[in-house]
């Protein structure tokens, strides 16, 4: 099996951030519970966005601090598409690994069955 590059950098522990994600932290998020660096990966997302475009999200942000979280480098503009690339290599990496994982152990219950109505009928 040919690993991602982000499956790479998670078995590695390539930066905090994926050492971190391997604690399999959860925090409740509207509801549902969420792993704290998939939280704190939606916040970078968004501060590196807003930092691209000349604003700084907060007093005590830092852009250095935050790259280095997330082992990236480059400029502004580099590290916001980085970060955008980052988070969809999770989105795909959470769900291969992590319903496949629990699906092949019998753990997702079976309550929940995904269903398709068209509407108004």
């Amino acid at each position: 099996m040919k690993h991602t590059k982000f499956e790479k950098n998670y078995m590695k522990g390539a930066a905090p951030f994926y050492e971190n994600l391997a604690k399999n932290e959860t925090i409740n998020f509207n509801g549902t519970p969420i792993f704290k660096e998939e939280y704190k990966l939606m916040i970078s997302k968004r501060d590196f966005s807003i930092y691209s475009i000349g604003m700084k999200p907060n007093r005590h942000w830092s852009f250095n601090e935050t790259k280095k979280y997330y082992g990236l480098s480059g400029n502004k503009a580099k590290v916001a598409e980085d970060i955008k690339q980052l988070f969809e290599d999770f989105k795909e990496f959470k769900s291969r690994a992590y319903w496949t994982t629990l699906n092949s152990r019998g753990l997702i219950p079976p309550f929940i069955k995904i269903t398709y109505k068209p509407f108004g009928k």
